[in-house]
């Protein structure tokens, strides 16, 4: 396995998770005040900055230094930026629970493996570039 098909499947994992963490943030939110709803997305937005700006600093230091490597390295660090932003403002708004968590993980391996299937399955049936 390359290094690339490693992070590839880490990021395939970190956007499965992300998506089951938005669902279980918009579930959070709905169940508080109306009036609410801005200020959550607000402080849901401001979770993302210090994750975001991590991959844009790698980002920019990778081009700036020639270094094609570094930047195969957004696919696994851009989602996981997105799932440590969303659970905390979904930890801050539940309180914890393991059997909630417990469910949100298998649905998470479910929904990476789906995907980790349906993507490899499109780039082993590729048929060969011929000169």
């Amino acid at each position: 396995m390359t290094p690339t098909l490693i992070l590839a499947g880490l990021g395939n994992f970190c956007w499965a998770y992300a998506i089951v963490l938005a669902i279980a943030w918009f579930r959070a939110v709905g169940q508080r005040d109306l009036r609410k709803h801005v200020g959550h997305f607000v402080e849901l937005m401001g979770s993302f900055i210090p994750g975001i700006a991590l991959v844009f600093a790698i980002m920019m230091i990778g081009t700036a230094l020639q270094m094609g490597w570094i930047i195969g390295l957004i696919i696994m660090l851009f989602p996981g930026s997105l799932v440590v932003g969303l659970h905390l403002e979904v930890a801050r708004l539940n309180d914890y629970d393991q059997q909630i968590d417990n469910r949100r993980m298998a649905i998470t391996v479910c929904l990476a493996l789906a995907n980790a299937q349906l993507t490899f399955r499109r780039v082993l049936d590729a048929d060969p570039v011929r000169p």
